[in-house]
């Protein structure tokens, strides 16, 4: 079984914001494969299904940002998922917007959703699928930037980038990390 976190902040304020991308494509593949986030837990909401024949629990943790860890280590250890089987789809300043790429172990880069993670787990071996957001205008607040919404011309873009990071979940369940790190690590072309 994986469980595949999509991270957020709870609560309408924080809906349509840049930190929220996580939420968003973890709900995109919830209602694409009829996998409905109903289940409500102690700190995360959930759904559990099936994803191309694996057994799955989607969440969506109902913490704030930079407590994320406490939701999903708390679901790991109720289904009894070790930290390989877990995948956590969220937003990336150091990735230009739109890009998605995984990785499969290492450090936070200064995301708090993930520090917290590894925090919890006290391991770093666990698959990210990191989505871009870039980065805000030099001199600006990059706290104040990741909680703006994404600007118009950004959310014309978003339904096409939630299934591109769809897309790359398929591949890294269905074929491995490294294979879908082959198919989604290309180079994008400059829009």
């Amino acid at each position: 079984m994986k469980l595949i976190g999509g991270l957020g902040n709870p609560g309408a304020v924080y809906q349509v914001t840049r930190h929220n991308l996580g939420y968003r494509v973890l709900d995109y593949i919830s209602h694409q494969n009829k996998i409905p986030l109903k289940q409500q837990t102690a700190q995360a909401l959930i759904g559990q299904g099936t994803l191309w024949d694996i057994p799955v629990v989607l969440a969506k943790p109902a913490t704030f940002m930079n407590l994320s860890g406490e939701a999903i280590i708390a679901l790991a250890h109720d289904f009894r998922i070790a930290p390989s089987n877990i995948i956590i789809i969220h937003d990336d300043l150091d990735l230009k917007f739109g890009q998605v790429k995984i990785k499969s172990k290492g450090g936070s880069g200064g995301h708090r959703g993930i520090e917290s993670i590894i925090d919890c787990l006290k391991e770093n071996y666990f698959v990210r699928i990191r989505i871009g957001i870039g980065r805000p205008p030099r001199g600006a607040d990059e706290t104040a930037f990741v909680l703006q919404s994404f600007s118009e011309e950004e959310e014309k873009n978003l339904d096409e980038i939630i299934v591109r990071a769809g897309q790359c979940l398929k591949s890294l369940l269905i074929e491995g990390p490294e294979s879908a790190m082959n198919q989604f690590h290309k180079k994008m072309p400059d829009a």
